[in-house]
């Protein structure tokens, strides 16, 4: 048997749904949560916006990250320059994007016979989500 559903876009919208319901609940970024509590993400968040007003990285301000978590986080605040919801959804994307691979992957090392086994493997990568942390 072949590890496929009958449509891709099937497939893409699920994990797109999956994605959104998860990140929903368990990201500090999204619509659910206060600003607050948010110390390291708060930092990259002005400092991709200092980016985007023509600041330059280590030079106007600077951080021990790379450029691509500035640009991650330009791109958010391009998107939403007040909230984090332009993150929240960068979020979603890459987190679609890493369902899916992980499904694919989970397809060609399992020998699957119309089970959920790669479905499963998929939504066990869960695990790397950020959720909030109370101490």
């Amino acid at each position: 048997m072949t590890c496929q559903l009958k449509n891709l876009w099937c497939r893409w919208i699920l994990l797109l749904l999956v994605s959104f319901v998860i990140l929903l609940v368990l990201s500090p970024d999204s619509y659910t949560h206060q600003v607050y509590g948010r110390l390291d993400s708060a930092m990259f968040f002005m400092q991709g916006h200092a980016w985007t007003k023509g600041m330059v990285p280590y030079v106007d301000f600077t951080d021990s990250k790379g450029p691509l978590l500035f640009l991650i986080y330009a791109v958010g605040a391009w998107l939403s320059p007040t909230t984090y919801h332009g993150v929240f959804w960068i979020s979603v994307i890459v987190y679609t994007l890493i369902f899916y691979f992980t499904y694919r992957s989970a397809c060609l090392l399992m020998d699957n016979s119309g089970d959920g086994r790669p479905w499963s493997a998929a939504l066990l990568s869960v695990g790397g989500i950020p959720s909030r942390h109370t101490c």
